[in-house]
């Protein structure tokens, strides 16, 4: 049920783009949904080293390590892409005009590749509670709740293209949407498995939120005075890198994290 509705989903806004909007929305969307993959490949991979350990704890009783690594895992995947996607999303139009040209770049081209970045920024958090859930065995409840829950995004997108709404509002509801699941499935993970609601929200969104918001509005500010050309572009983008990698450890990481962090660094740096 839960794959079934997830593919309706993806594709029932491409169908309902199209009704309303045509061919050259969804070709914006089809880019969007390309860069989007490449990204969230960043993500996914540093995740799946930690998801058999996730399980593993579970099966062994260990729960309190179990909630450590979801935790962990949670706010080290998402510093992951937000190291990579800050910069995309702030100079999108940029990179979108060197890649394809000024004449193929449209606004909902931009905008849409935009707001694609921000959903995966927003469902990075999705992985490590579906994992802790699957390891139980009891996933009816959670499949059903989520999947009905995402089902909710086309009628939305419908009625609200229906009354005028721009194409870019499929993204917004969507990021809505599963801004709200992630709350269900906390409350589902606090039922099934004992997962303290208020750890969470102060180990995981309180130092994401702390460092990305700050350093996202100051890489902002300061990539506008960079030029608008290949160097300019390159400029921004280590601008944006250093900023968010400065705030991430500075206000995002707790003591034993930044440690390890950089006993990790020294080791890389010796080997080379």
């Amino acid at each position: 049920f839960g794959s079934v509705t997830a593919i309706l989903n993806y594709q029932g806004q491409t169908l309902v783009l199209n009704l309303f909007f045509g061919q050259l929305v969804n070709a914006a969307k089809a880019i969007a949904d390309k860069i989007n993959g490449i990204v969230g490949s960043f993500s996914n991979n540093f995740f799946m080293a930690v998801r058999p350990q996730i399980i593993k704890s579970y099966a062994s009783g260990d729960h309190d390590y179990m909630f450590k690594l979801v935790n962990r895992s949670s706010k080290f995947s998402f510093y992951l892409l937000f190291l990579v996607t800050l910069p995309l999303i702030i100079l999108m139009q940029k990179i979108l005009t060197l890649w394809l040209g000024a004449n193929q770049v449209t606004e909902n081209m931009i905008v849409f590749s935009q707001l694609m970045l921000v959903f995966s920024l927003v469902n990075v958090f999705e992985s490590p509670i579906t994992t802790v859930i699957q390891a139980t065995g009891n996933i009816r409840k959670y499949e059903i709740i989520i999947g009905s829950g995402v089902l909710l995004v086309l009628p939305i997108c419908y009625f609200l293209f229906k009354i005028g709404f721009p194409a870019y509002y499929s993204l917004i509801v969507l990021i809505s949407i599963f801004a709200v699941a992630q709350f269900f499935r906390l409350i589902i993970a606090k039922l099934q498995v004992g997962l303290s609601i208020r750890n969470y929200f102060n180990s995981v969104f309180v130092p994401v939120i702390i460092s990305a918001v700050p350093s996202g509005i100051l890489s902002y500010y300061l990539c506008k005075f960079f030029p608008d050309n290949f160097f300019g572009i390159i400029y921004s983008a280590v601008t944006c890198l250093l900023i968010s990698l400065l705030f991430v450890f500075f206000l995002g990481l707790e003591k034993s994290e930044k440690t390890t962090s950089i006993n990790f660094v020294k080791a890389k740096l010796n080997k080379i």
